[in-house]
């Protein structure tokens, strides 16, 4: 296997804005609804607070105009402007891409690796494990995992606990469209933020301590449940499994298009 990661190529100006979402594993066909959605209700949807309140034309015709992958392969995610990497395994994720070894010696691990550095990412749940710096070694099964990094967390992995303890939390998200709205936060055998490591991270959202498992040690961070940092977004929970697309929205908006400009 290449030690070296890849290089992605530009992707030409007049290609349509394709939205890919990992499909190794985990709630990927979830997220293709959600983007669908909002592919056939562009432009007529509000933007997000950050965003002019009607998007220039060249934005409508981006939006207007966007695609959805499922990617699977380094083909499918060269094509993409932007990533959604699922809720699911991350553990298994990780297996699947690092297993996929392409005719120059990369794996597919290795591809994910340079997209994190030069493209949008948006991790949700195993995903934002997997764009963490570092995750809790004790809370990681035996061998551990590779991870992609790209946003300066430590991650305890699965803190939250067993399937039969996840549970649903109104959210306030600031930087969604309607933020007087609650979001529906689920949370699924969830990772906790145990420390943000650069002032580069802006925490996005938080649930109050008193609803952490009280049985563990948490680091300072371990409220927050959403992050961003740049192109880089990263949720605890799964907005996939709601059928509130505002966050997908906030994402393909500021994180994709604007930070693509």
């Amino acid at each position: 296997m290449a030690t070296a990661l890849p290089s992605l190529d530009p992707i030409p100006s007049d290609a349509p804005l394709t939205i890919g979402v990992l499909a190794l594993q985990g709630a990927y066909a979830e997220h293709v609804t959600h983007l669908r959605r909002l592919a056939s209700s562009f432009p007529s949807v509000g933007s997000s607070p950050n965003s002019s309140p009607n998007p220039s034309s060249q934005t409508r015709k981006r939006l207007n105009n966007f695609i959805t992958l499922q990617v699977r392969t380094a083909d499918d995610l060269t094509r993409c402007h932007g990533l959604i990497i699922p809720g699911g395994e991350s553990t298994a994720i990780s297996l699947i891409a690092s297993r996929q070894i392409d005719g120059k010696g990369f794996s597919l691990l290795d591809w994910l690796k340079s997209f994190v550095q030069s493209r949008s990412v948006w991790g949700t749940c195993a995903g934002m494990i997997l764009l963490s710096d570092e995750v809790i070694e004790g809370s990681m099964k035996k061998g551990g995992q590779e991870i992609l990094g790209g946003i300066p967390l430590l991650i305890n992995r699965n803190q939250w606990g067993r399937q039969a303890e996840s549970f649903e939390h109104q959210l306030q998200l600031d930087v969604i469209r309607d933020p007087t709205r609650p979001f529906p936060g689920i949370f699924i055998r969830a990772p906790v933020v145990h420390t943000i490591r650069s002032n580069t991270v802006t925490p996005l959202a938080s649930v109050p301590i008193s609803i952490l498992p009280q049985s563990t040690e948490f680091g300072s961070d371990a409220h927050v449940v959403a992050v961003r940092k740049g192109k880089l977004l990263a949720t605890a929970f799964h907005p996939e499994l709601s059928q509130d697309s505002r966050l997908h929205e906030y994402w393909l908006l500021e994180c994709v298009i604007k930070e693509d400009a």
